[in-house]
């Protein structure tokens, strides 16, 4: 998926202290010396928190989002990957796909790929995070969903629809943004599909995978699971 000049829209308007949070769940397994490959790293702001605890390597299908990375997090190598071809000639202690990423997968079988590929370059011992909307937040979460934002250079509209498959949404982006030699406004317009599915079939396929130590929580690890949890986060170890 290419988000074009979504990217820098996405890096200003994104809630920065869930980087924090997200940083505060892997330092639950972490350790000083572990290697951690970022997997949908988007613009960076995760992997210069990591960076100063962690040897990271990090990774984006966008080239948009790792230009915008680079800027950030010079030190650290970037690669232009799919999650599901992870193309790195190393193994990791720490895995990490956060942001609901998996999401933007099309189908089952990508999913699958994800997982399998996660697994074959982790560590014995090591762990595999990430997290997905719930299929609560699917159904109910993102029903007449509607966000808005406006300051003197951007306009920015995001609406959600339900999509074509079961706990699946679809986004409709518009933004328009000022162009600095003049008082002319610049519109873009991206769409995009998320799908998630029921929990009992993310742990079945991570298993199929190879994982049978398996983790799942609410809040960032803090809070247990509930009917109405809107995000999972999985913690799965490879033995």
């Amino acid at each position: 998926m290419a988000y074009n000049k979504f990217a820098a829209v996405y890096d200003k308007l994104m809630d920065k202290s869930m980087y924090q949070q997200w940083f505060d769940y892997v330092n639950l397994i972490g350790k000083p010396t572990d290697t951690i490959l970022e997997l949908a790293c988007g613009t960076g702001d995760l992997a210069v928190l990591l960076c100063k605890t962690y040897n990271v390597y990090a990774s984006d299908l966008s080239e948009d989002m790792l230009a915008l990375a680079s800027q950030k997090v010079a030190s650290i190598p970037l690669f232009q990957m799919d999650m599901c071809q992870i193309d790195v000639n190393r193994t990791f202690r720490i895995i990490t796909c956060f942001a609901d990423s998996l999401c933007y997968l099309k189908d089952e079988k990508s999913v699958k790929r994800a997982f399998q590929e996660a697994y074959r370059v982790l560590e014995v011992g090591g762990y595999y995070l990430f997290d997905v909307h719930s299929t609560w937040q699917m159904e109910e979460g993102y029903r007449d969903y509607v966000y808005q934002y406006c300051d003197e250079d951007t306009v920015f509209l995001w609406q959600s629809f339900p999509g074509e498959f079961p706990y699946s949404v679809e986004h409709d982006i518009t933004c328009c943004q000022k162009i600095y030699d003049n008082e002319w406004y610049e519109r873009f317009d991206e769409f995009h599909k998320e799908r998630t599915y029921p929990l009992d079939s993310y742990i079945a396929w991570l298993k199929e995978a190879g994982f049978h130590t398996i983790h799942v929580t609410a809040n960032f690890g803090q809070s247990n699971i509930t009917e109405t949890t809107p995000r999972w986060f999985f913690c799965c170890e490879k033995k």
